[in-house]
């Protein structure tokens, strides 16, 4: 990773590893609550980049429904891909 320091990467990650929480995350505004079934896709922006979260509905939690929300990042579970070549340098 060293060697992408000051480079231009793509940070990738994928829906399941990114949750809404009640405090501690990073505001983004939710566009679109999508309900599959026992789970539910959660549309929002941080900034210009949309983004989306996946998370079992558990009935309880209603915080997922204003239009601001919190989310956490889970960056165990996140790559990082060289811009030009796509390659994963995070392997």
């Amino acid at each position: 990773m060293k060697d992408y320091i000051g480079k231009s990467v793509v940070f990738g990650i994928r829906p399941e590893a990114i949750e809404a929480v009640e405090s501690g995350g990073i505001e983004g505004d939710i566009t679109v609550v999508e309900q599959m079934g026992n789970e539910e896709y959660i549309y929002f922006n941080i900034g210009t980049t949309q983004w989306i979260c996946r998370m079992n509905v558990d009935g309880e939690k209603n915080l997922r429904r204003a239009g601001c929300c919190e989310f956490i990042f889970n960056t165990a579970k996140c790559h990082i891909f060289d811009k030009e070549t796509e390659q994963n340098v995070s392997l």
